[in-house]
C-alpha cells in the first residue's frame, strides 16, 4: 500500500489504542520491517476496504428472493415486505402498531407475515398523478 504524502502527525499514532492492539500492532511491524504507522494504516485500510465489500454484499438485493418469483397468495416477512415497500422494517413495525400499513398475519405470538397481494395493493392505493389526488 501507499504510504508516500500521508501524514502521521505528531507523537505515535498507536497511543491512542489499548496496550494489547499497540503491542500487537507493533509485533506485526517488527516481523514486517515497517514502522508501526505504516502497518497501522494497512490495517486500518484493509478493515476499511473489508467493510466496504461487506456493506455493498449486504446493499444488493441478491440476497432476497425476487418479488415476481412470489404467488399473489405467498407470505412473506418483515423483511421482505419493507424490502419491497422500501422501509425500513422498524417503519413497518411501527405502521402495524398504529394500524397505517398493509394487513398482515400473525401467526403464533411474534410471527408476522404479510400477503404479496396485500403489500401491492397497499402500495398501488398510494399512486398519485398530482398533489391534489392525496
Amino acid at each position: 500500500m501507499r504510504h508516500e504524502n500521508i501524514s502521521i502527525g505528531t507523537g505515535n499514532p498507536l497511543d491512542v489504542f489499548p496496550d494489547t492492539l499497540r503491542e500487537r500492532v507493533g509485533s506485526l511491524a517488527r516481523r514486517l520491517g515497517k514502522p508501526s504507522e505504516y502497518v497501522l494504516i494497512d490495517l486500518v485500510e484493509s478493515a476499511l476496504a473489508r467493510r466496504n465489500q461487506v456493506a455493498s454484499e449486504y446493499k444488493t438485493s441478491e440476497d432476497m428472493p425476487h418479488w415476481s418469483s412470489h404467488g399473489d397468495d405467498d407470505l412473506v416477512d418483515p423483511k421482505e415486505a419493507s424490502h419491497r415497500m422500501k422501509l425500513s422494517v422498524s417503519t413497518l413495525a411501527k405502521m402495524r402498531c398504529k394500524g397505517d400499513g398493509p394487513p398482515y398475519i400473525k401467526l403464533g405470538s411474534r410471527s408476522v407475515y404479510y400477503k404479496v397481494r396485500d403489500v401491492d395493493a397497499y402500495l398501488s392505493d398510494r399512486q398519485f398523478q398530482s398533489t391534489s389526488e392525496e
